[in-house]
């Protein structure tokens, strides 16, 4: 795969030539987009409030005792497949019911948080960096991600992800 360098004042990183960067603005971030050829989109957000990669539309937790008082109303209004009920938390495993897995690594120095899905295909594919730098009072985070992308995207997303160079 042949690459292209993308700059930021605060970091750079190589992305396949094949990949068409959308024009976006963010409204305190700088926000980049692309699609590759596989026509999935690849997102990248460095901000204060950048998205930490966590699973988003995982289920509702309940115990026992939690989902027995609720009211009669409020359970009609849950959708069998959005909750799940449970003994108690002490003996719950959470990450039994994410679709993504994460790691810590060092990317250039840096405590990233490497995440990916545990089937192909479905859920985060992608780096998070926290607390990068101090800007205006808040501190910067970069992400980096594609969310049910094809298996060949998500090579082609942690091989971005290990070009990522910071120029403080």
């Amino acid at each position: 795969t042949e690459y292209k360098t993308k700059e930021n004042i605060d970091f750079s990183l190589k992305i396949p030539k094949t990949w068409k960067e959308i024009e976006v603005s963010g409204i305190d971030s700088d926000v980049m987009v692309f699609v590759n050829s596989l026509n999935d989109t690849i997102t990248s957000d460095y901000g204060w409030h950048s998205n930490s990669l966590k699973d988003e539309d995982l289920p509702a937790i309940f115990t026992k005792i939690e989902f027995n008082e609720l009211s009669e109303n409020e359970k009609v209004n849950l959708k069998e497949n959005e909750y799940i009920i449970i003994e108690d938390y002490n003996n719950f495993d959470y990450n039994s019911i994410t679709k993504s897995v994460s790691e810590i690594y060092k990317i250039d120095n840096r405590k990233a948080k490497v995440v990916v899905p545990k089937i192909s295909g479905k859920g985060i594919t992608g780096v998070y960096f926290e607390k990068l730098y101090k800007e205006r009072g808040g501190f910067m985070n970069l992400n980096l991600y594609g969310y049910n992308v094809n298996k060949e995207t998500e090579v082609e997303i942690l091989n971005v992800i290990s070009t990522i160079k910071f120029n403080k």
